[in-house]
């Protein structure tokens, strides 16, 4: 076949997970790989450039960000499909090619079925916009109740996917994601609003807005272990991914400071509920404990930040999350 995949990674001091994820879609004569790293402090660039000569390294003097950092490698990029693909998500050359087969077919961004190994996670990266009605349904459990449209969260579960098809979602995620080149041009790729986090959701609600679809191909699937690919430690928790999705759902979904402050507060009660639910599961699981409990405490911070932010927007002096 005479079109080229243009698979783009960014990386920041990935060295731990960066070859279990290129080792599989390294040396195929159809894949181009394009990685920026964003001036990591450890090894990542020599491990890169050591173990994959053939691919192409770019290297950022500052930590850009991911956005501006895929922005950046795409315009190295010459396939007709672009998939971006995070440094801890793992899948098989074979995958990649299917995912951009369906973009060819359907001119639908694409993404696979992603898992994750830790086991704590029953979300697919993929779902509904998030309205204050989808992040309700999520964080009280009425997403679970199956075949009921109405009820659907801003999460997939992996348990009501369907197997071998095409599942239609609003946003898939960027850590594993296939795109025409044409319809990322269009767009003008990723916006550099936010350093890392809800630009993926923002992406497909442009690709919406535009007449396009977003789909989840359920044959196809990857592995992701979040929070691994922004060289963070696992143990402390990062709330930037919500507080990212809050300012991302007043700027394009809600309409007024009630609205942002009401976002803010269902979504601090069901990720409090969370914490709790993780505590109760702590108690009657001992031997998983040690990770229910880091869940629990990760989900209080989260709730903490929201309400946080929350506040800031109710007292009028959240620029950033009220008048855009």
């Amino acid at each position: 076949m005479s079109r080229k995949i243009s698979v783009i990674m960014v990386t920041y001091n990935s060295s731990h997970v960066v070859v279990d994820s290129l080792a599989p879609i390294a040396g195929h004569d159809d894949m181009e790989i394009v990685v920026l790293d964003n001036a990591s402090t450890d090894d990542t660039c020599s491990v890169v450039s050591t173990r994959f000569p053939e691919m192409t390294l770019l290297r950022g003097d500052t930590n850009m960000g991911f956005a501006r950092g895929v922005n950046t490698a795409v315009r190295s990029a010459r396939g007709d499909v672009l998939v971006l693909l995070n440094p801890d998500a793992v899948i098989s050359a074979d995958g990649i090619r299917k995912l951009a087969d369906r973009v060819l077919d359907t001119g639908a961004v694409v993404a696979p079925v992603v898992q994750h190994p830790q086991g704590l996670l029953a979300v697919g990266s993929s779902g509904r916009f998030p309205t204050t009605w989808r992040m309700f349904t999520h964080y009280s459990g009425l997403s679970r109740i199956r075949r009921v449209p109405a009820f659907a969260g801003h999460y997939t579960l992996l348990s009501q996917m369907p197997s071998r098809t095409v599942l239609d979602v609003d946003w898939v995620s960027g850590g594993c994601l296939a795109v025409a080149r044409p319809q990322w041009n269009q767009l003008s790729g990723l916006s550099e609003r936010w350093f890392m986090y809800a630009e993926d959701v923002d992406f497909c609600w442009r690709v919406s807005n535009t007449g396009g679809r977003c789909v989840v191909d359920t044959g196809v699937a990857a592995t992701h272990l979040v929070g691994g690919s922004d060289g963070t430690p696992s143990r402390t928790p990062n709330s930037q991914w919500i507080l990212n999705l809050y300012d991302f759902a007043a700027l394009r979904i809600l309409s007024g400071r009630a609205s942002s402050v009401r976002w803010g507060v269902v979504v601090a009660a069901g990720l409090a509920l969370r914490a709790q639910i993780f505590r109760v599961q702590a108690l009657l699981d001992r031997a998983h404990r040690e990770p229910r409990v880091r869940a629990a405490a990760a989900f209080d911070a989260h709730a903490r930040a929201v309400l946080r932010r929350a506040l800031t927007i109710a007292r009028g002096k959240d620029e950033k999350g009220a008048q855009t």
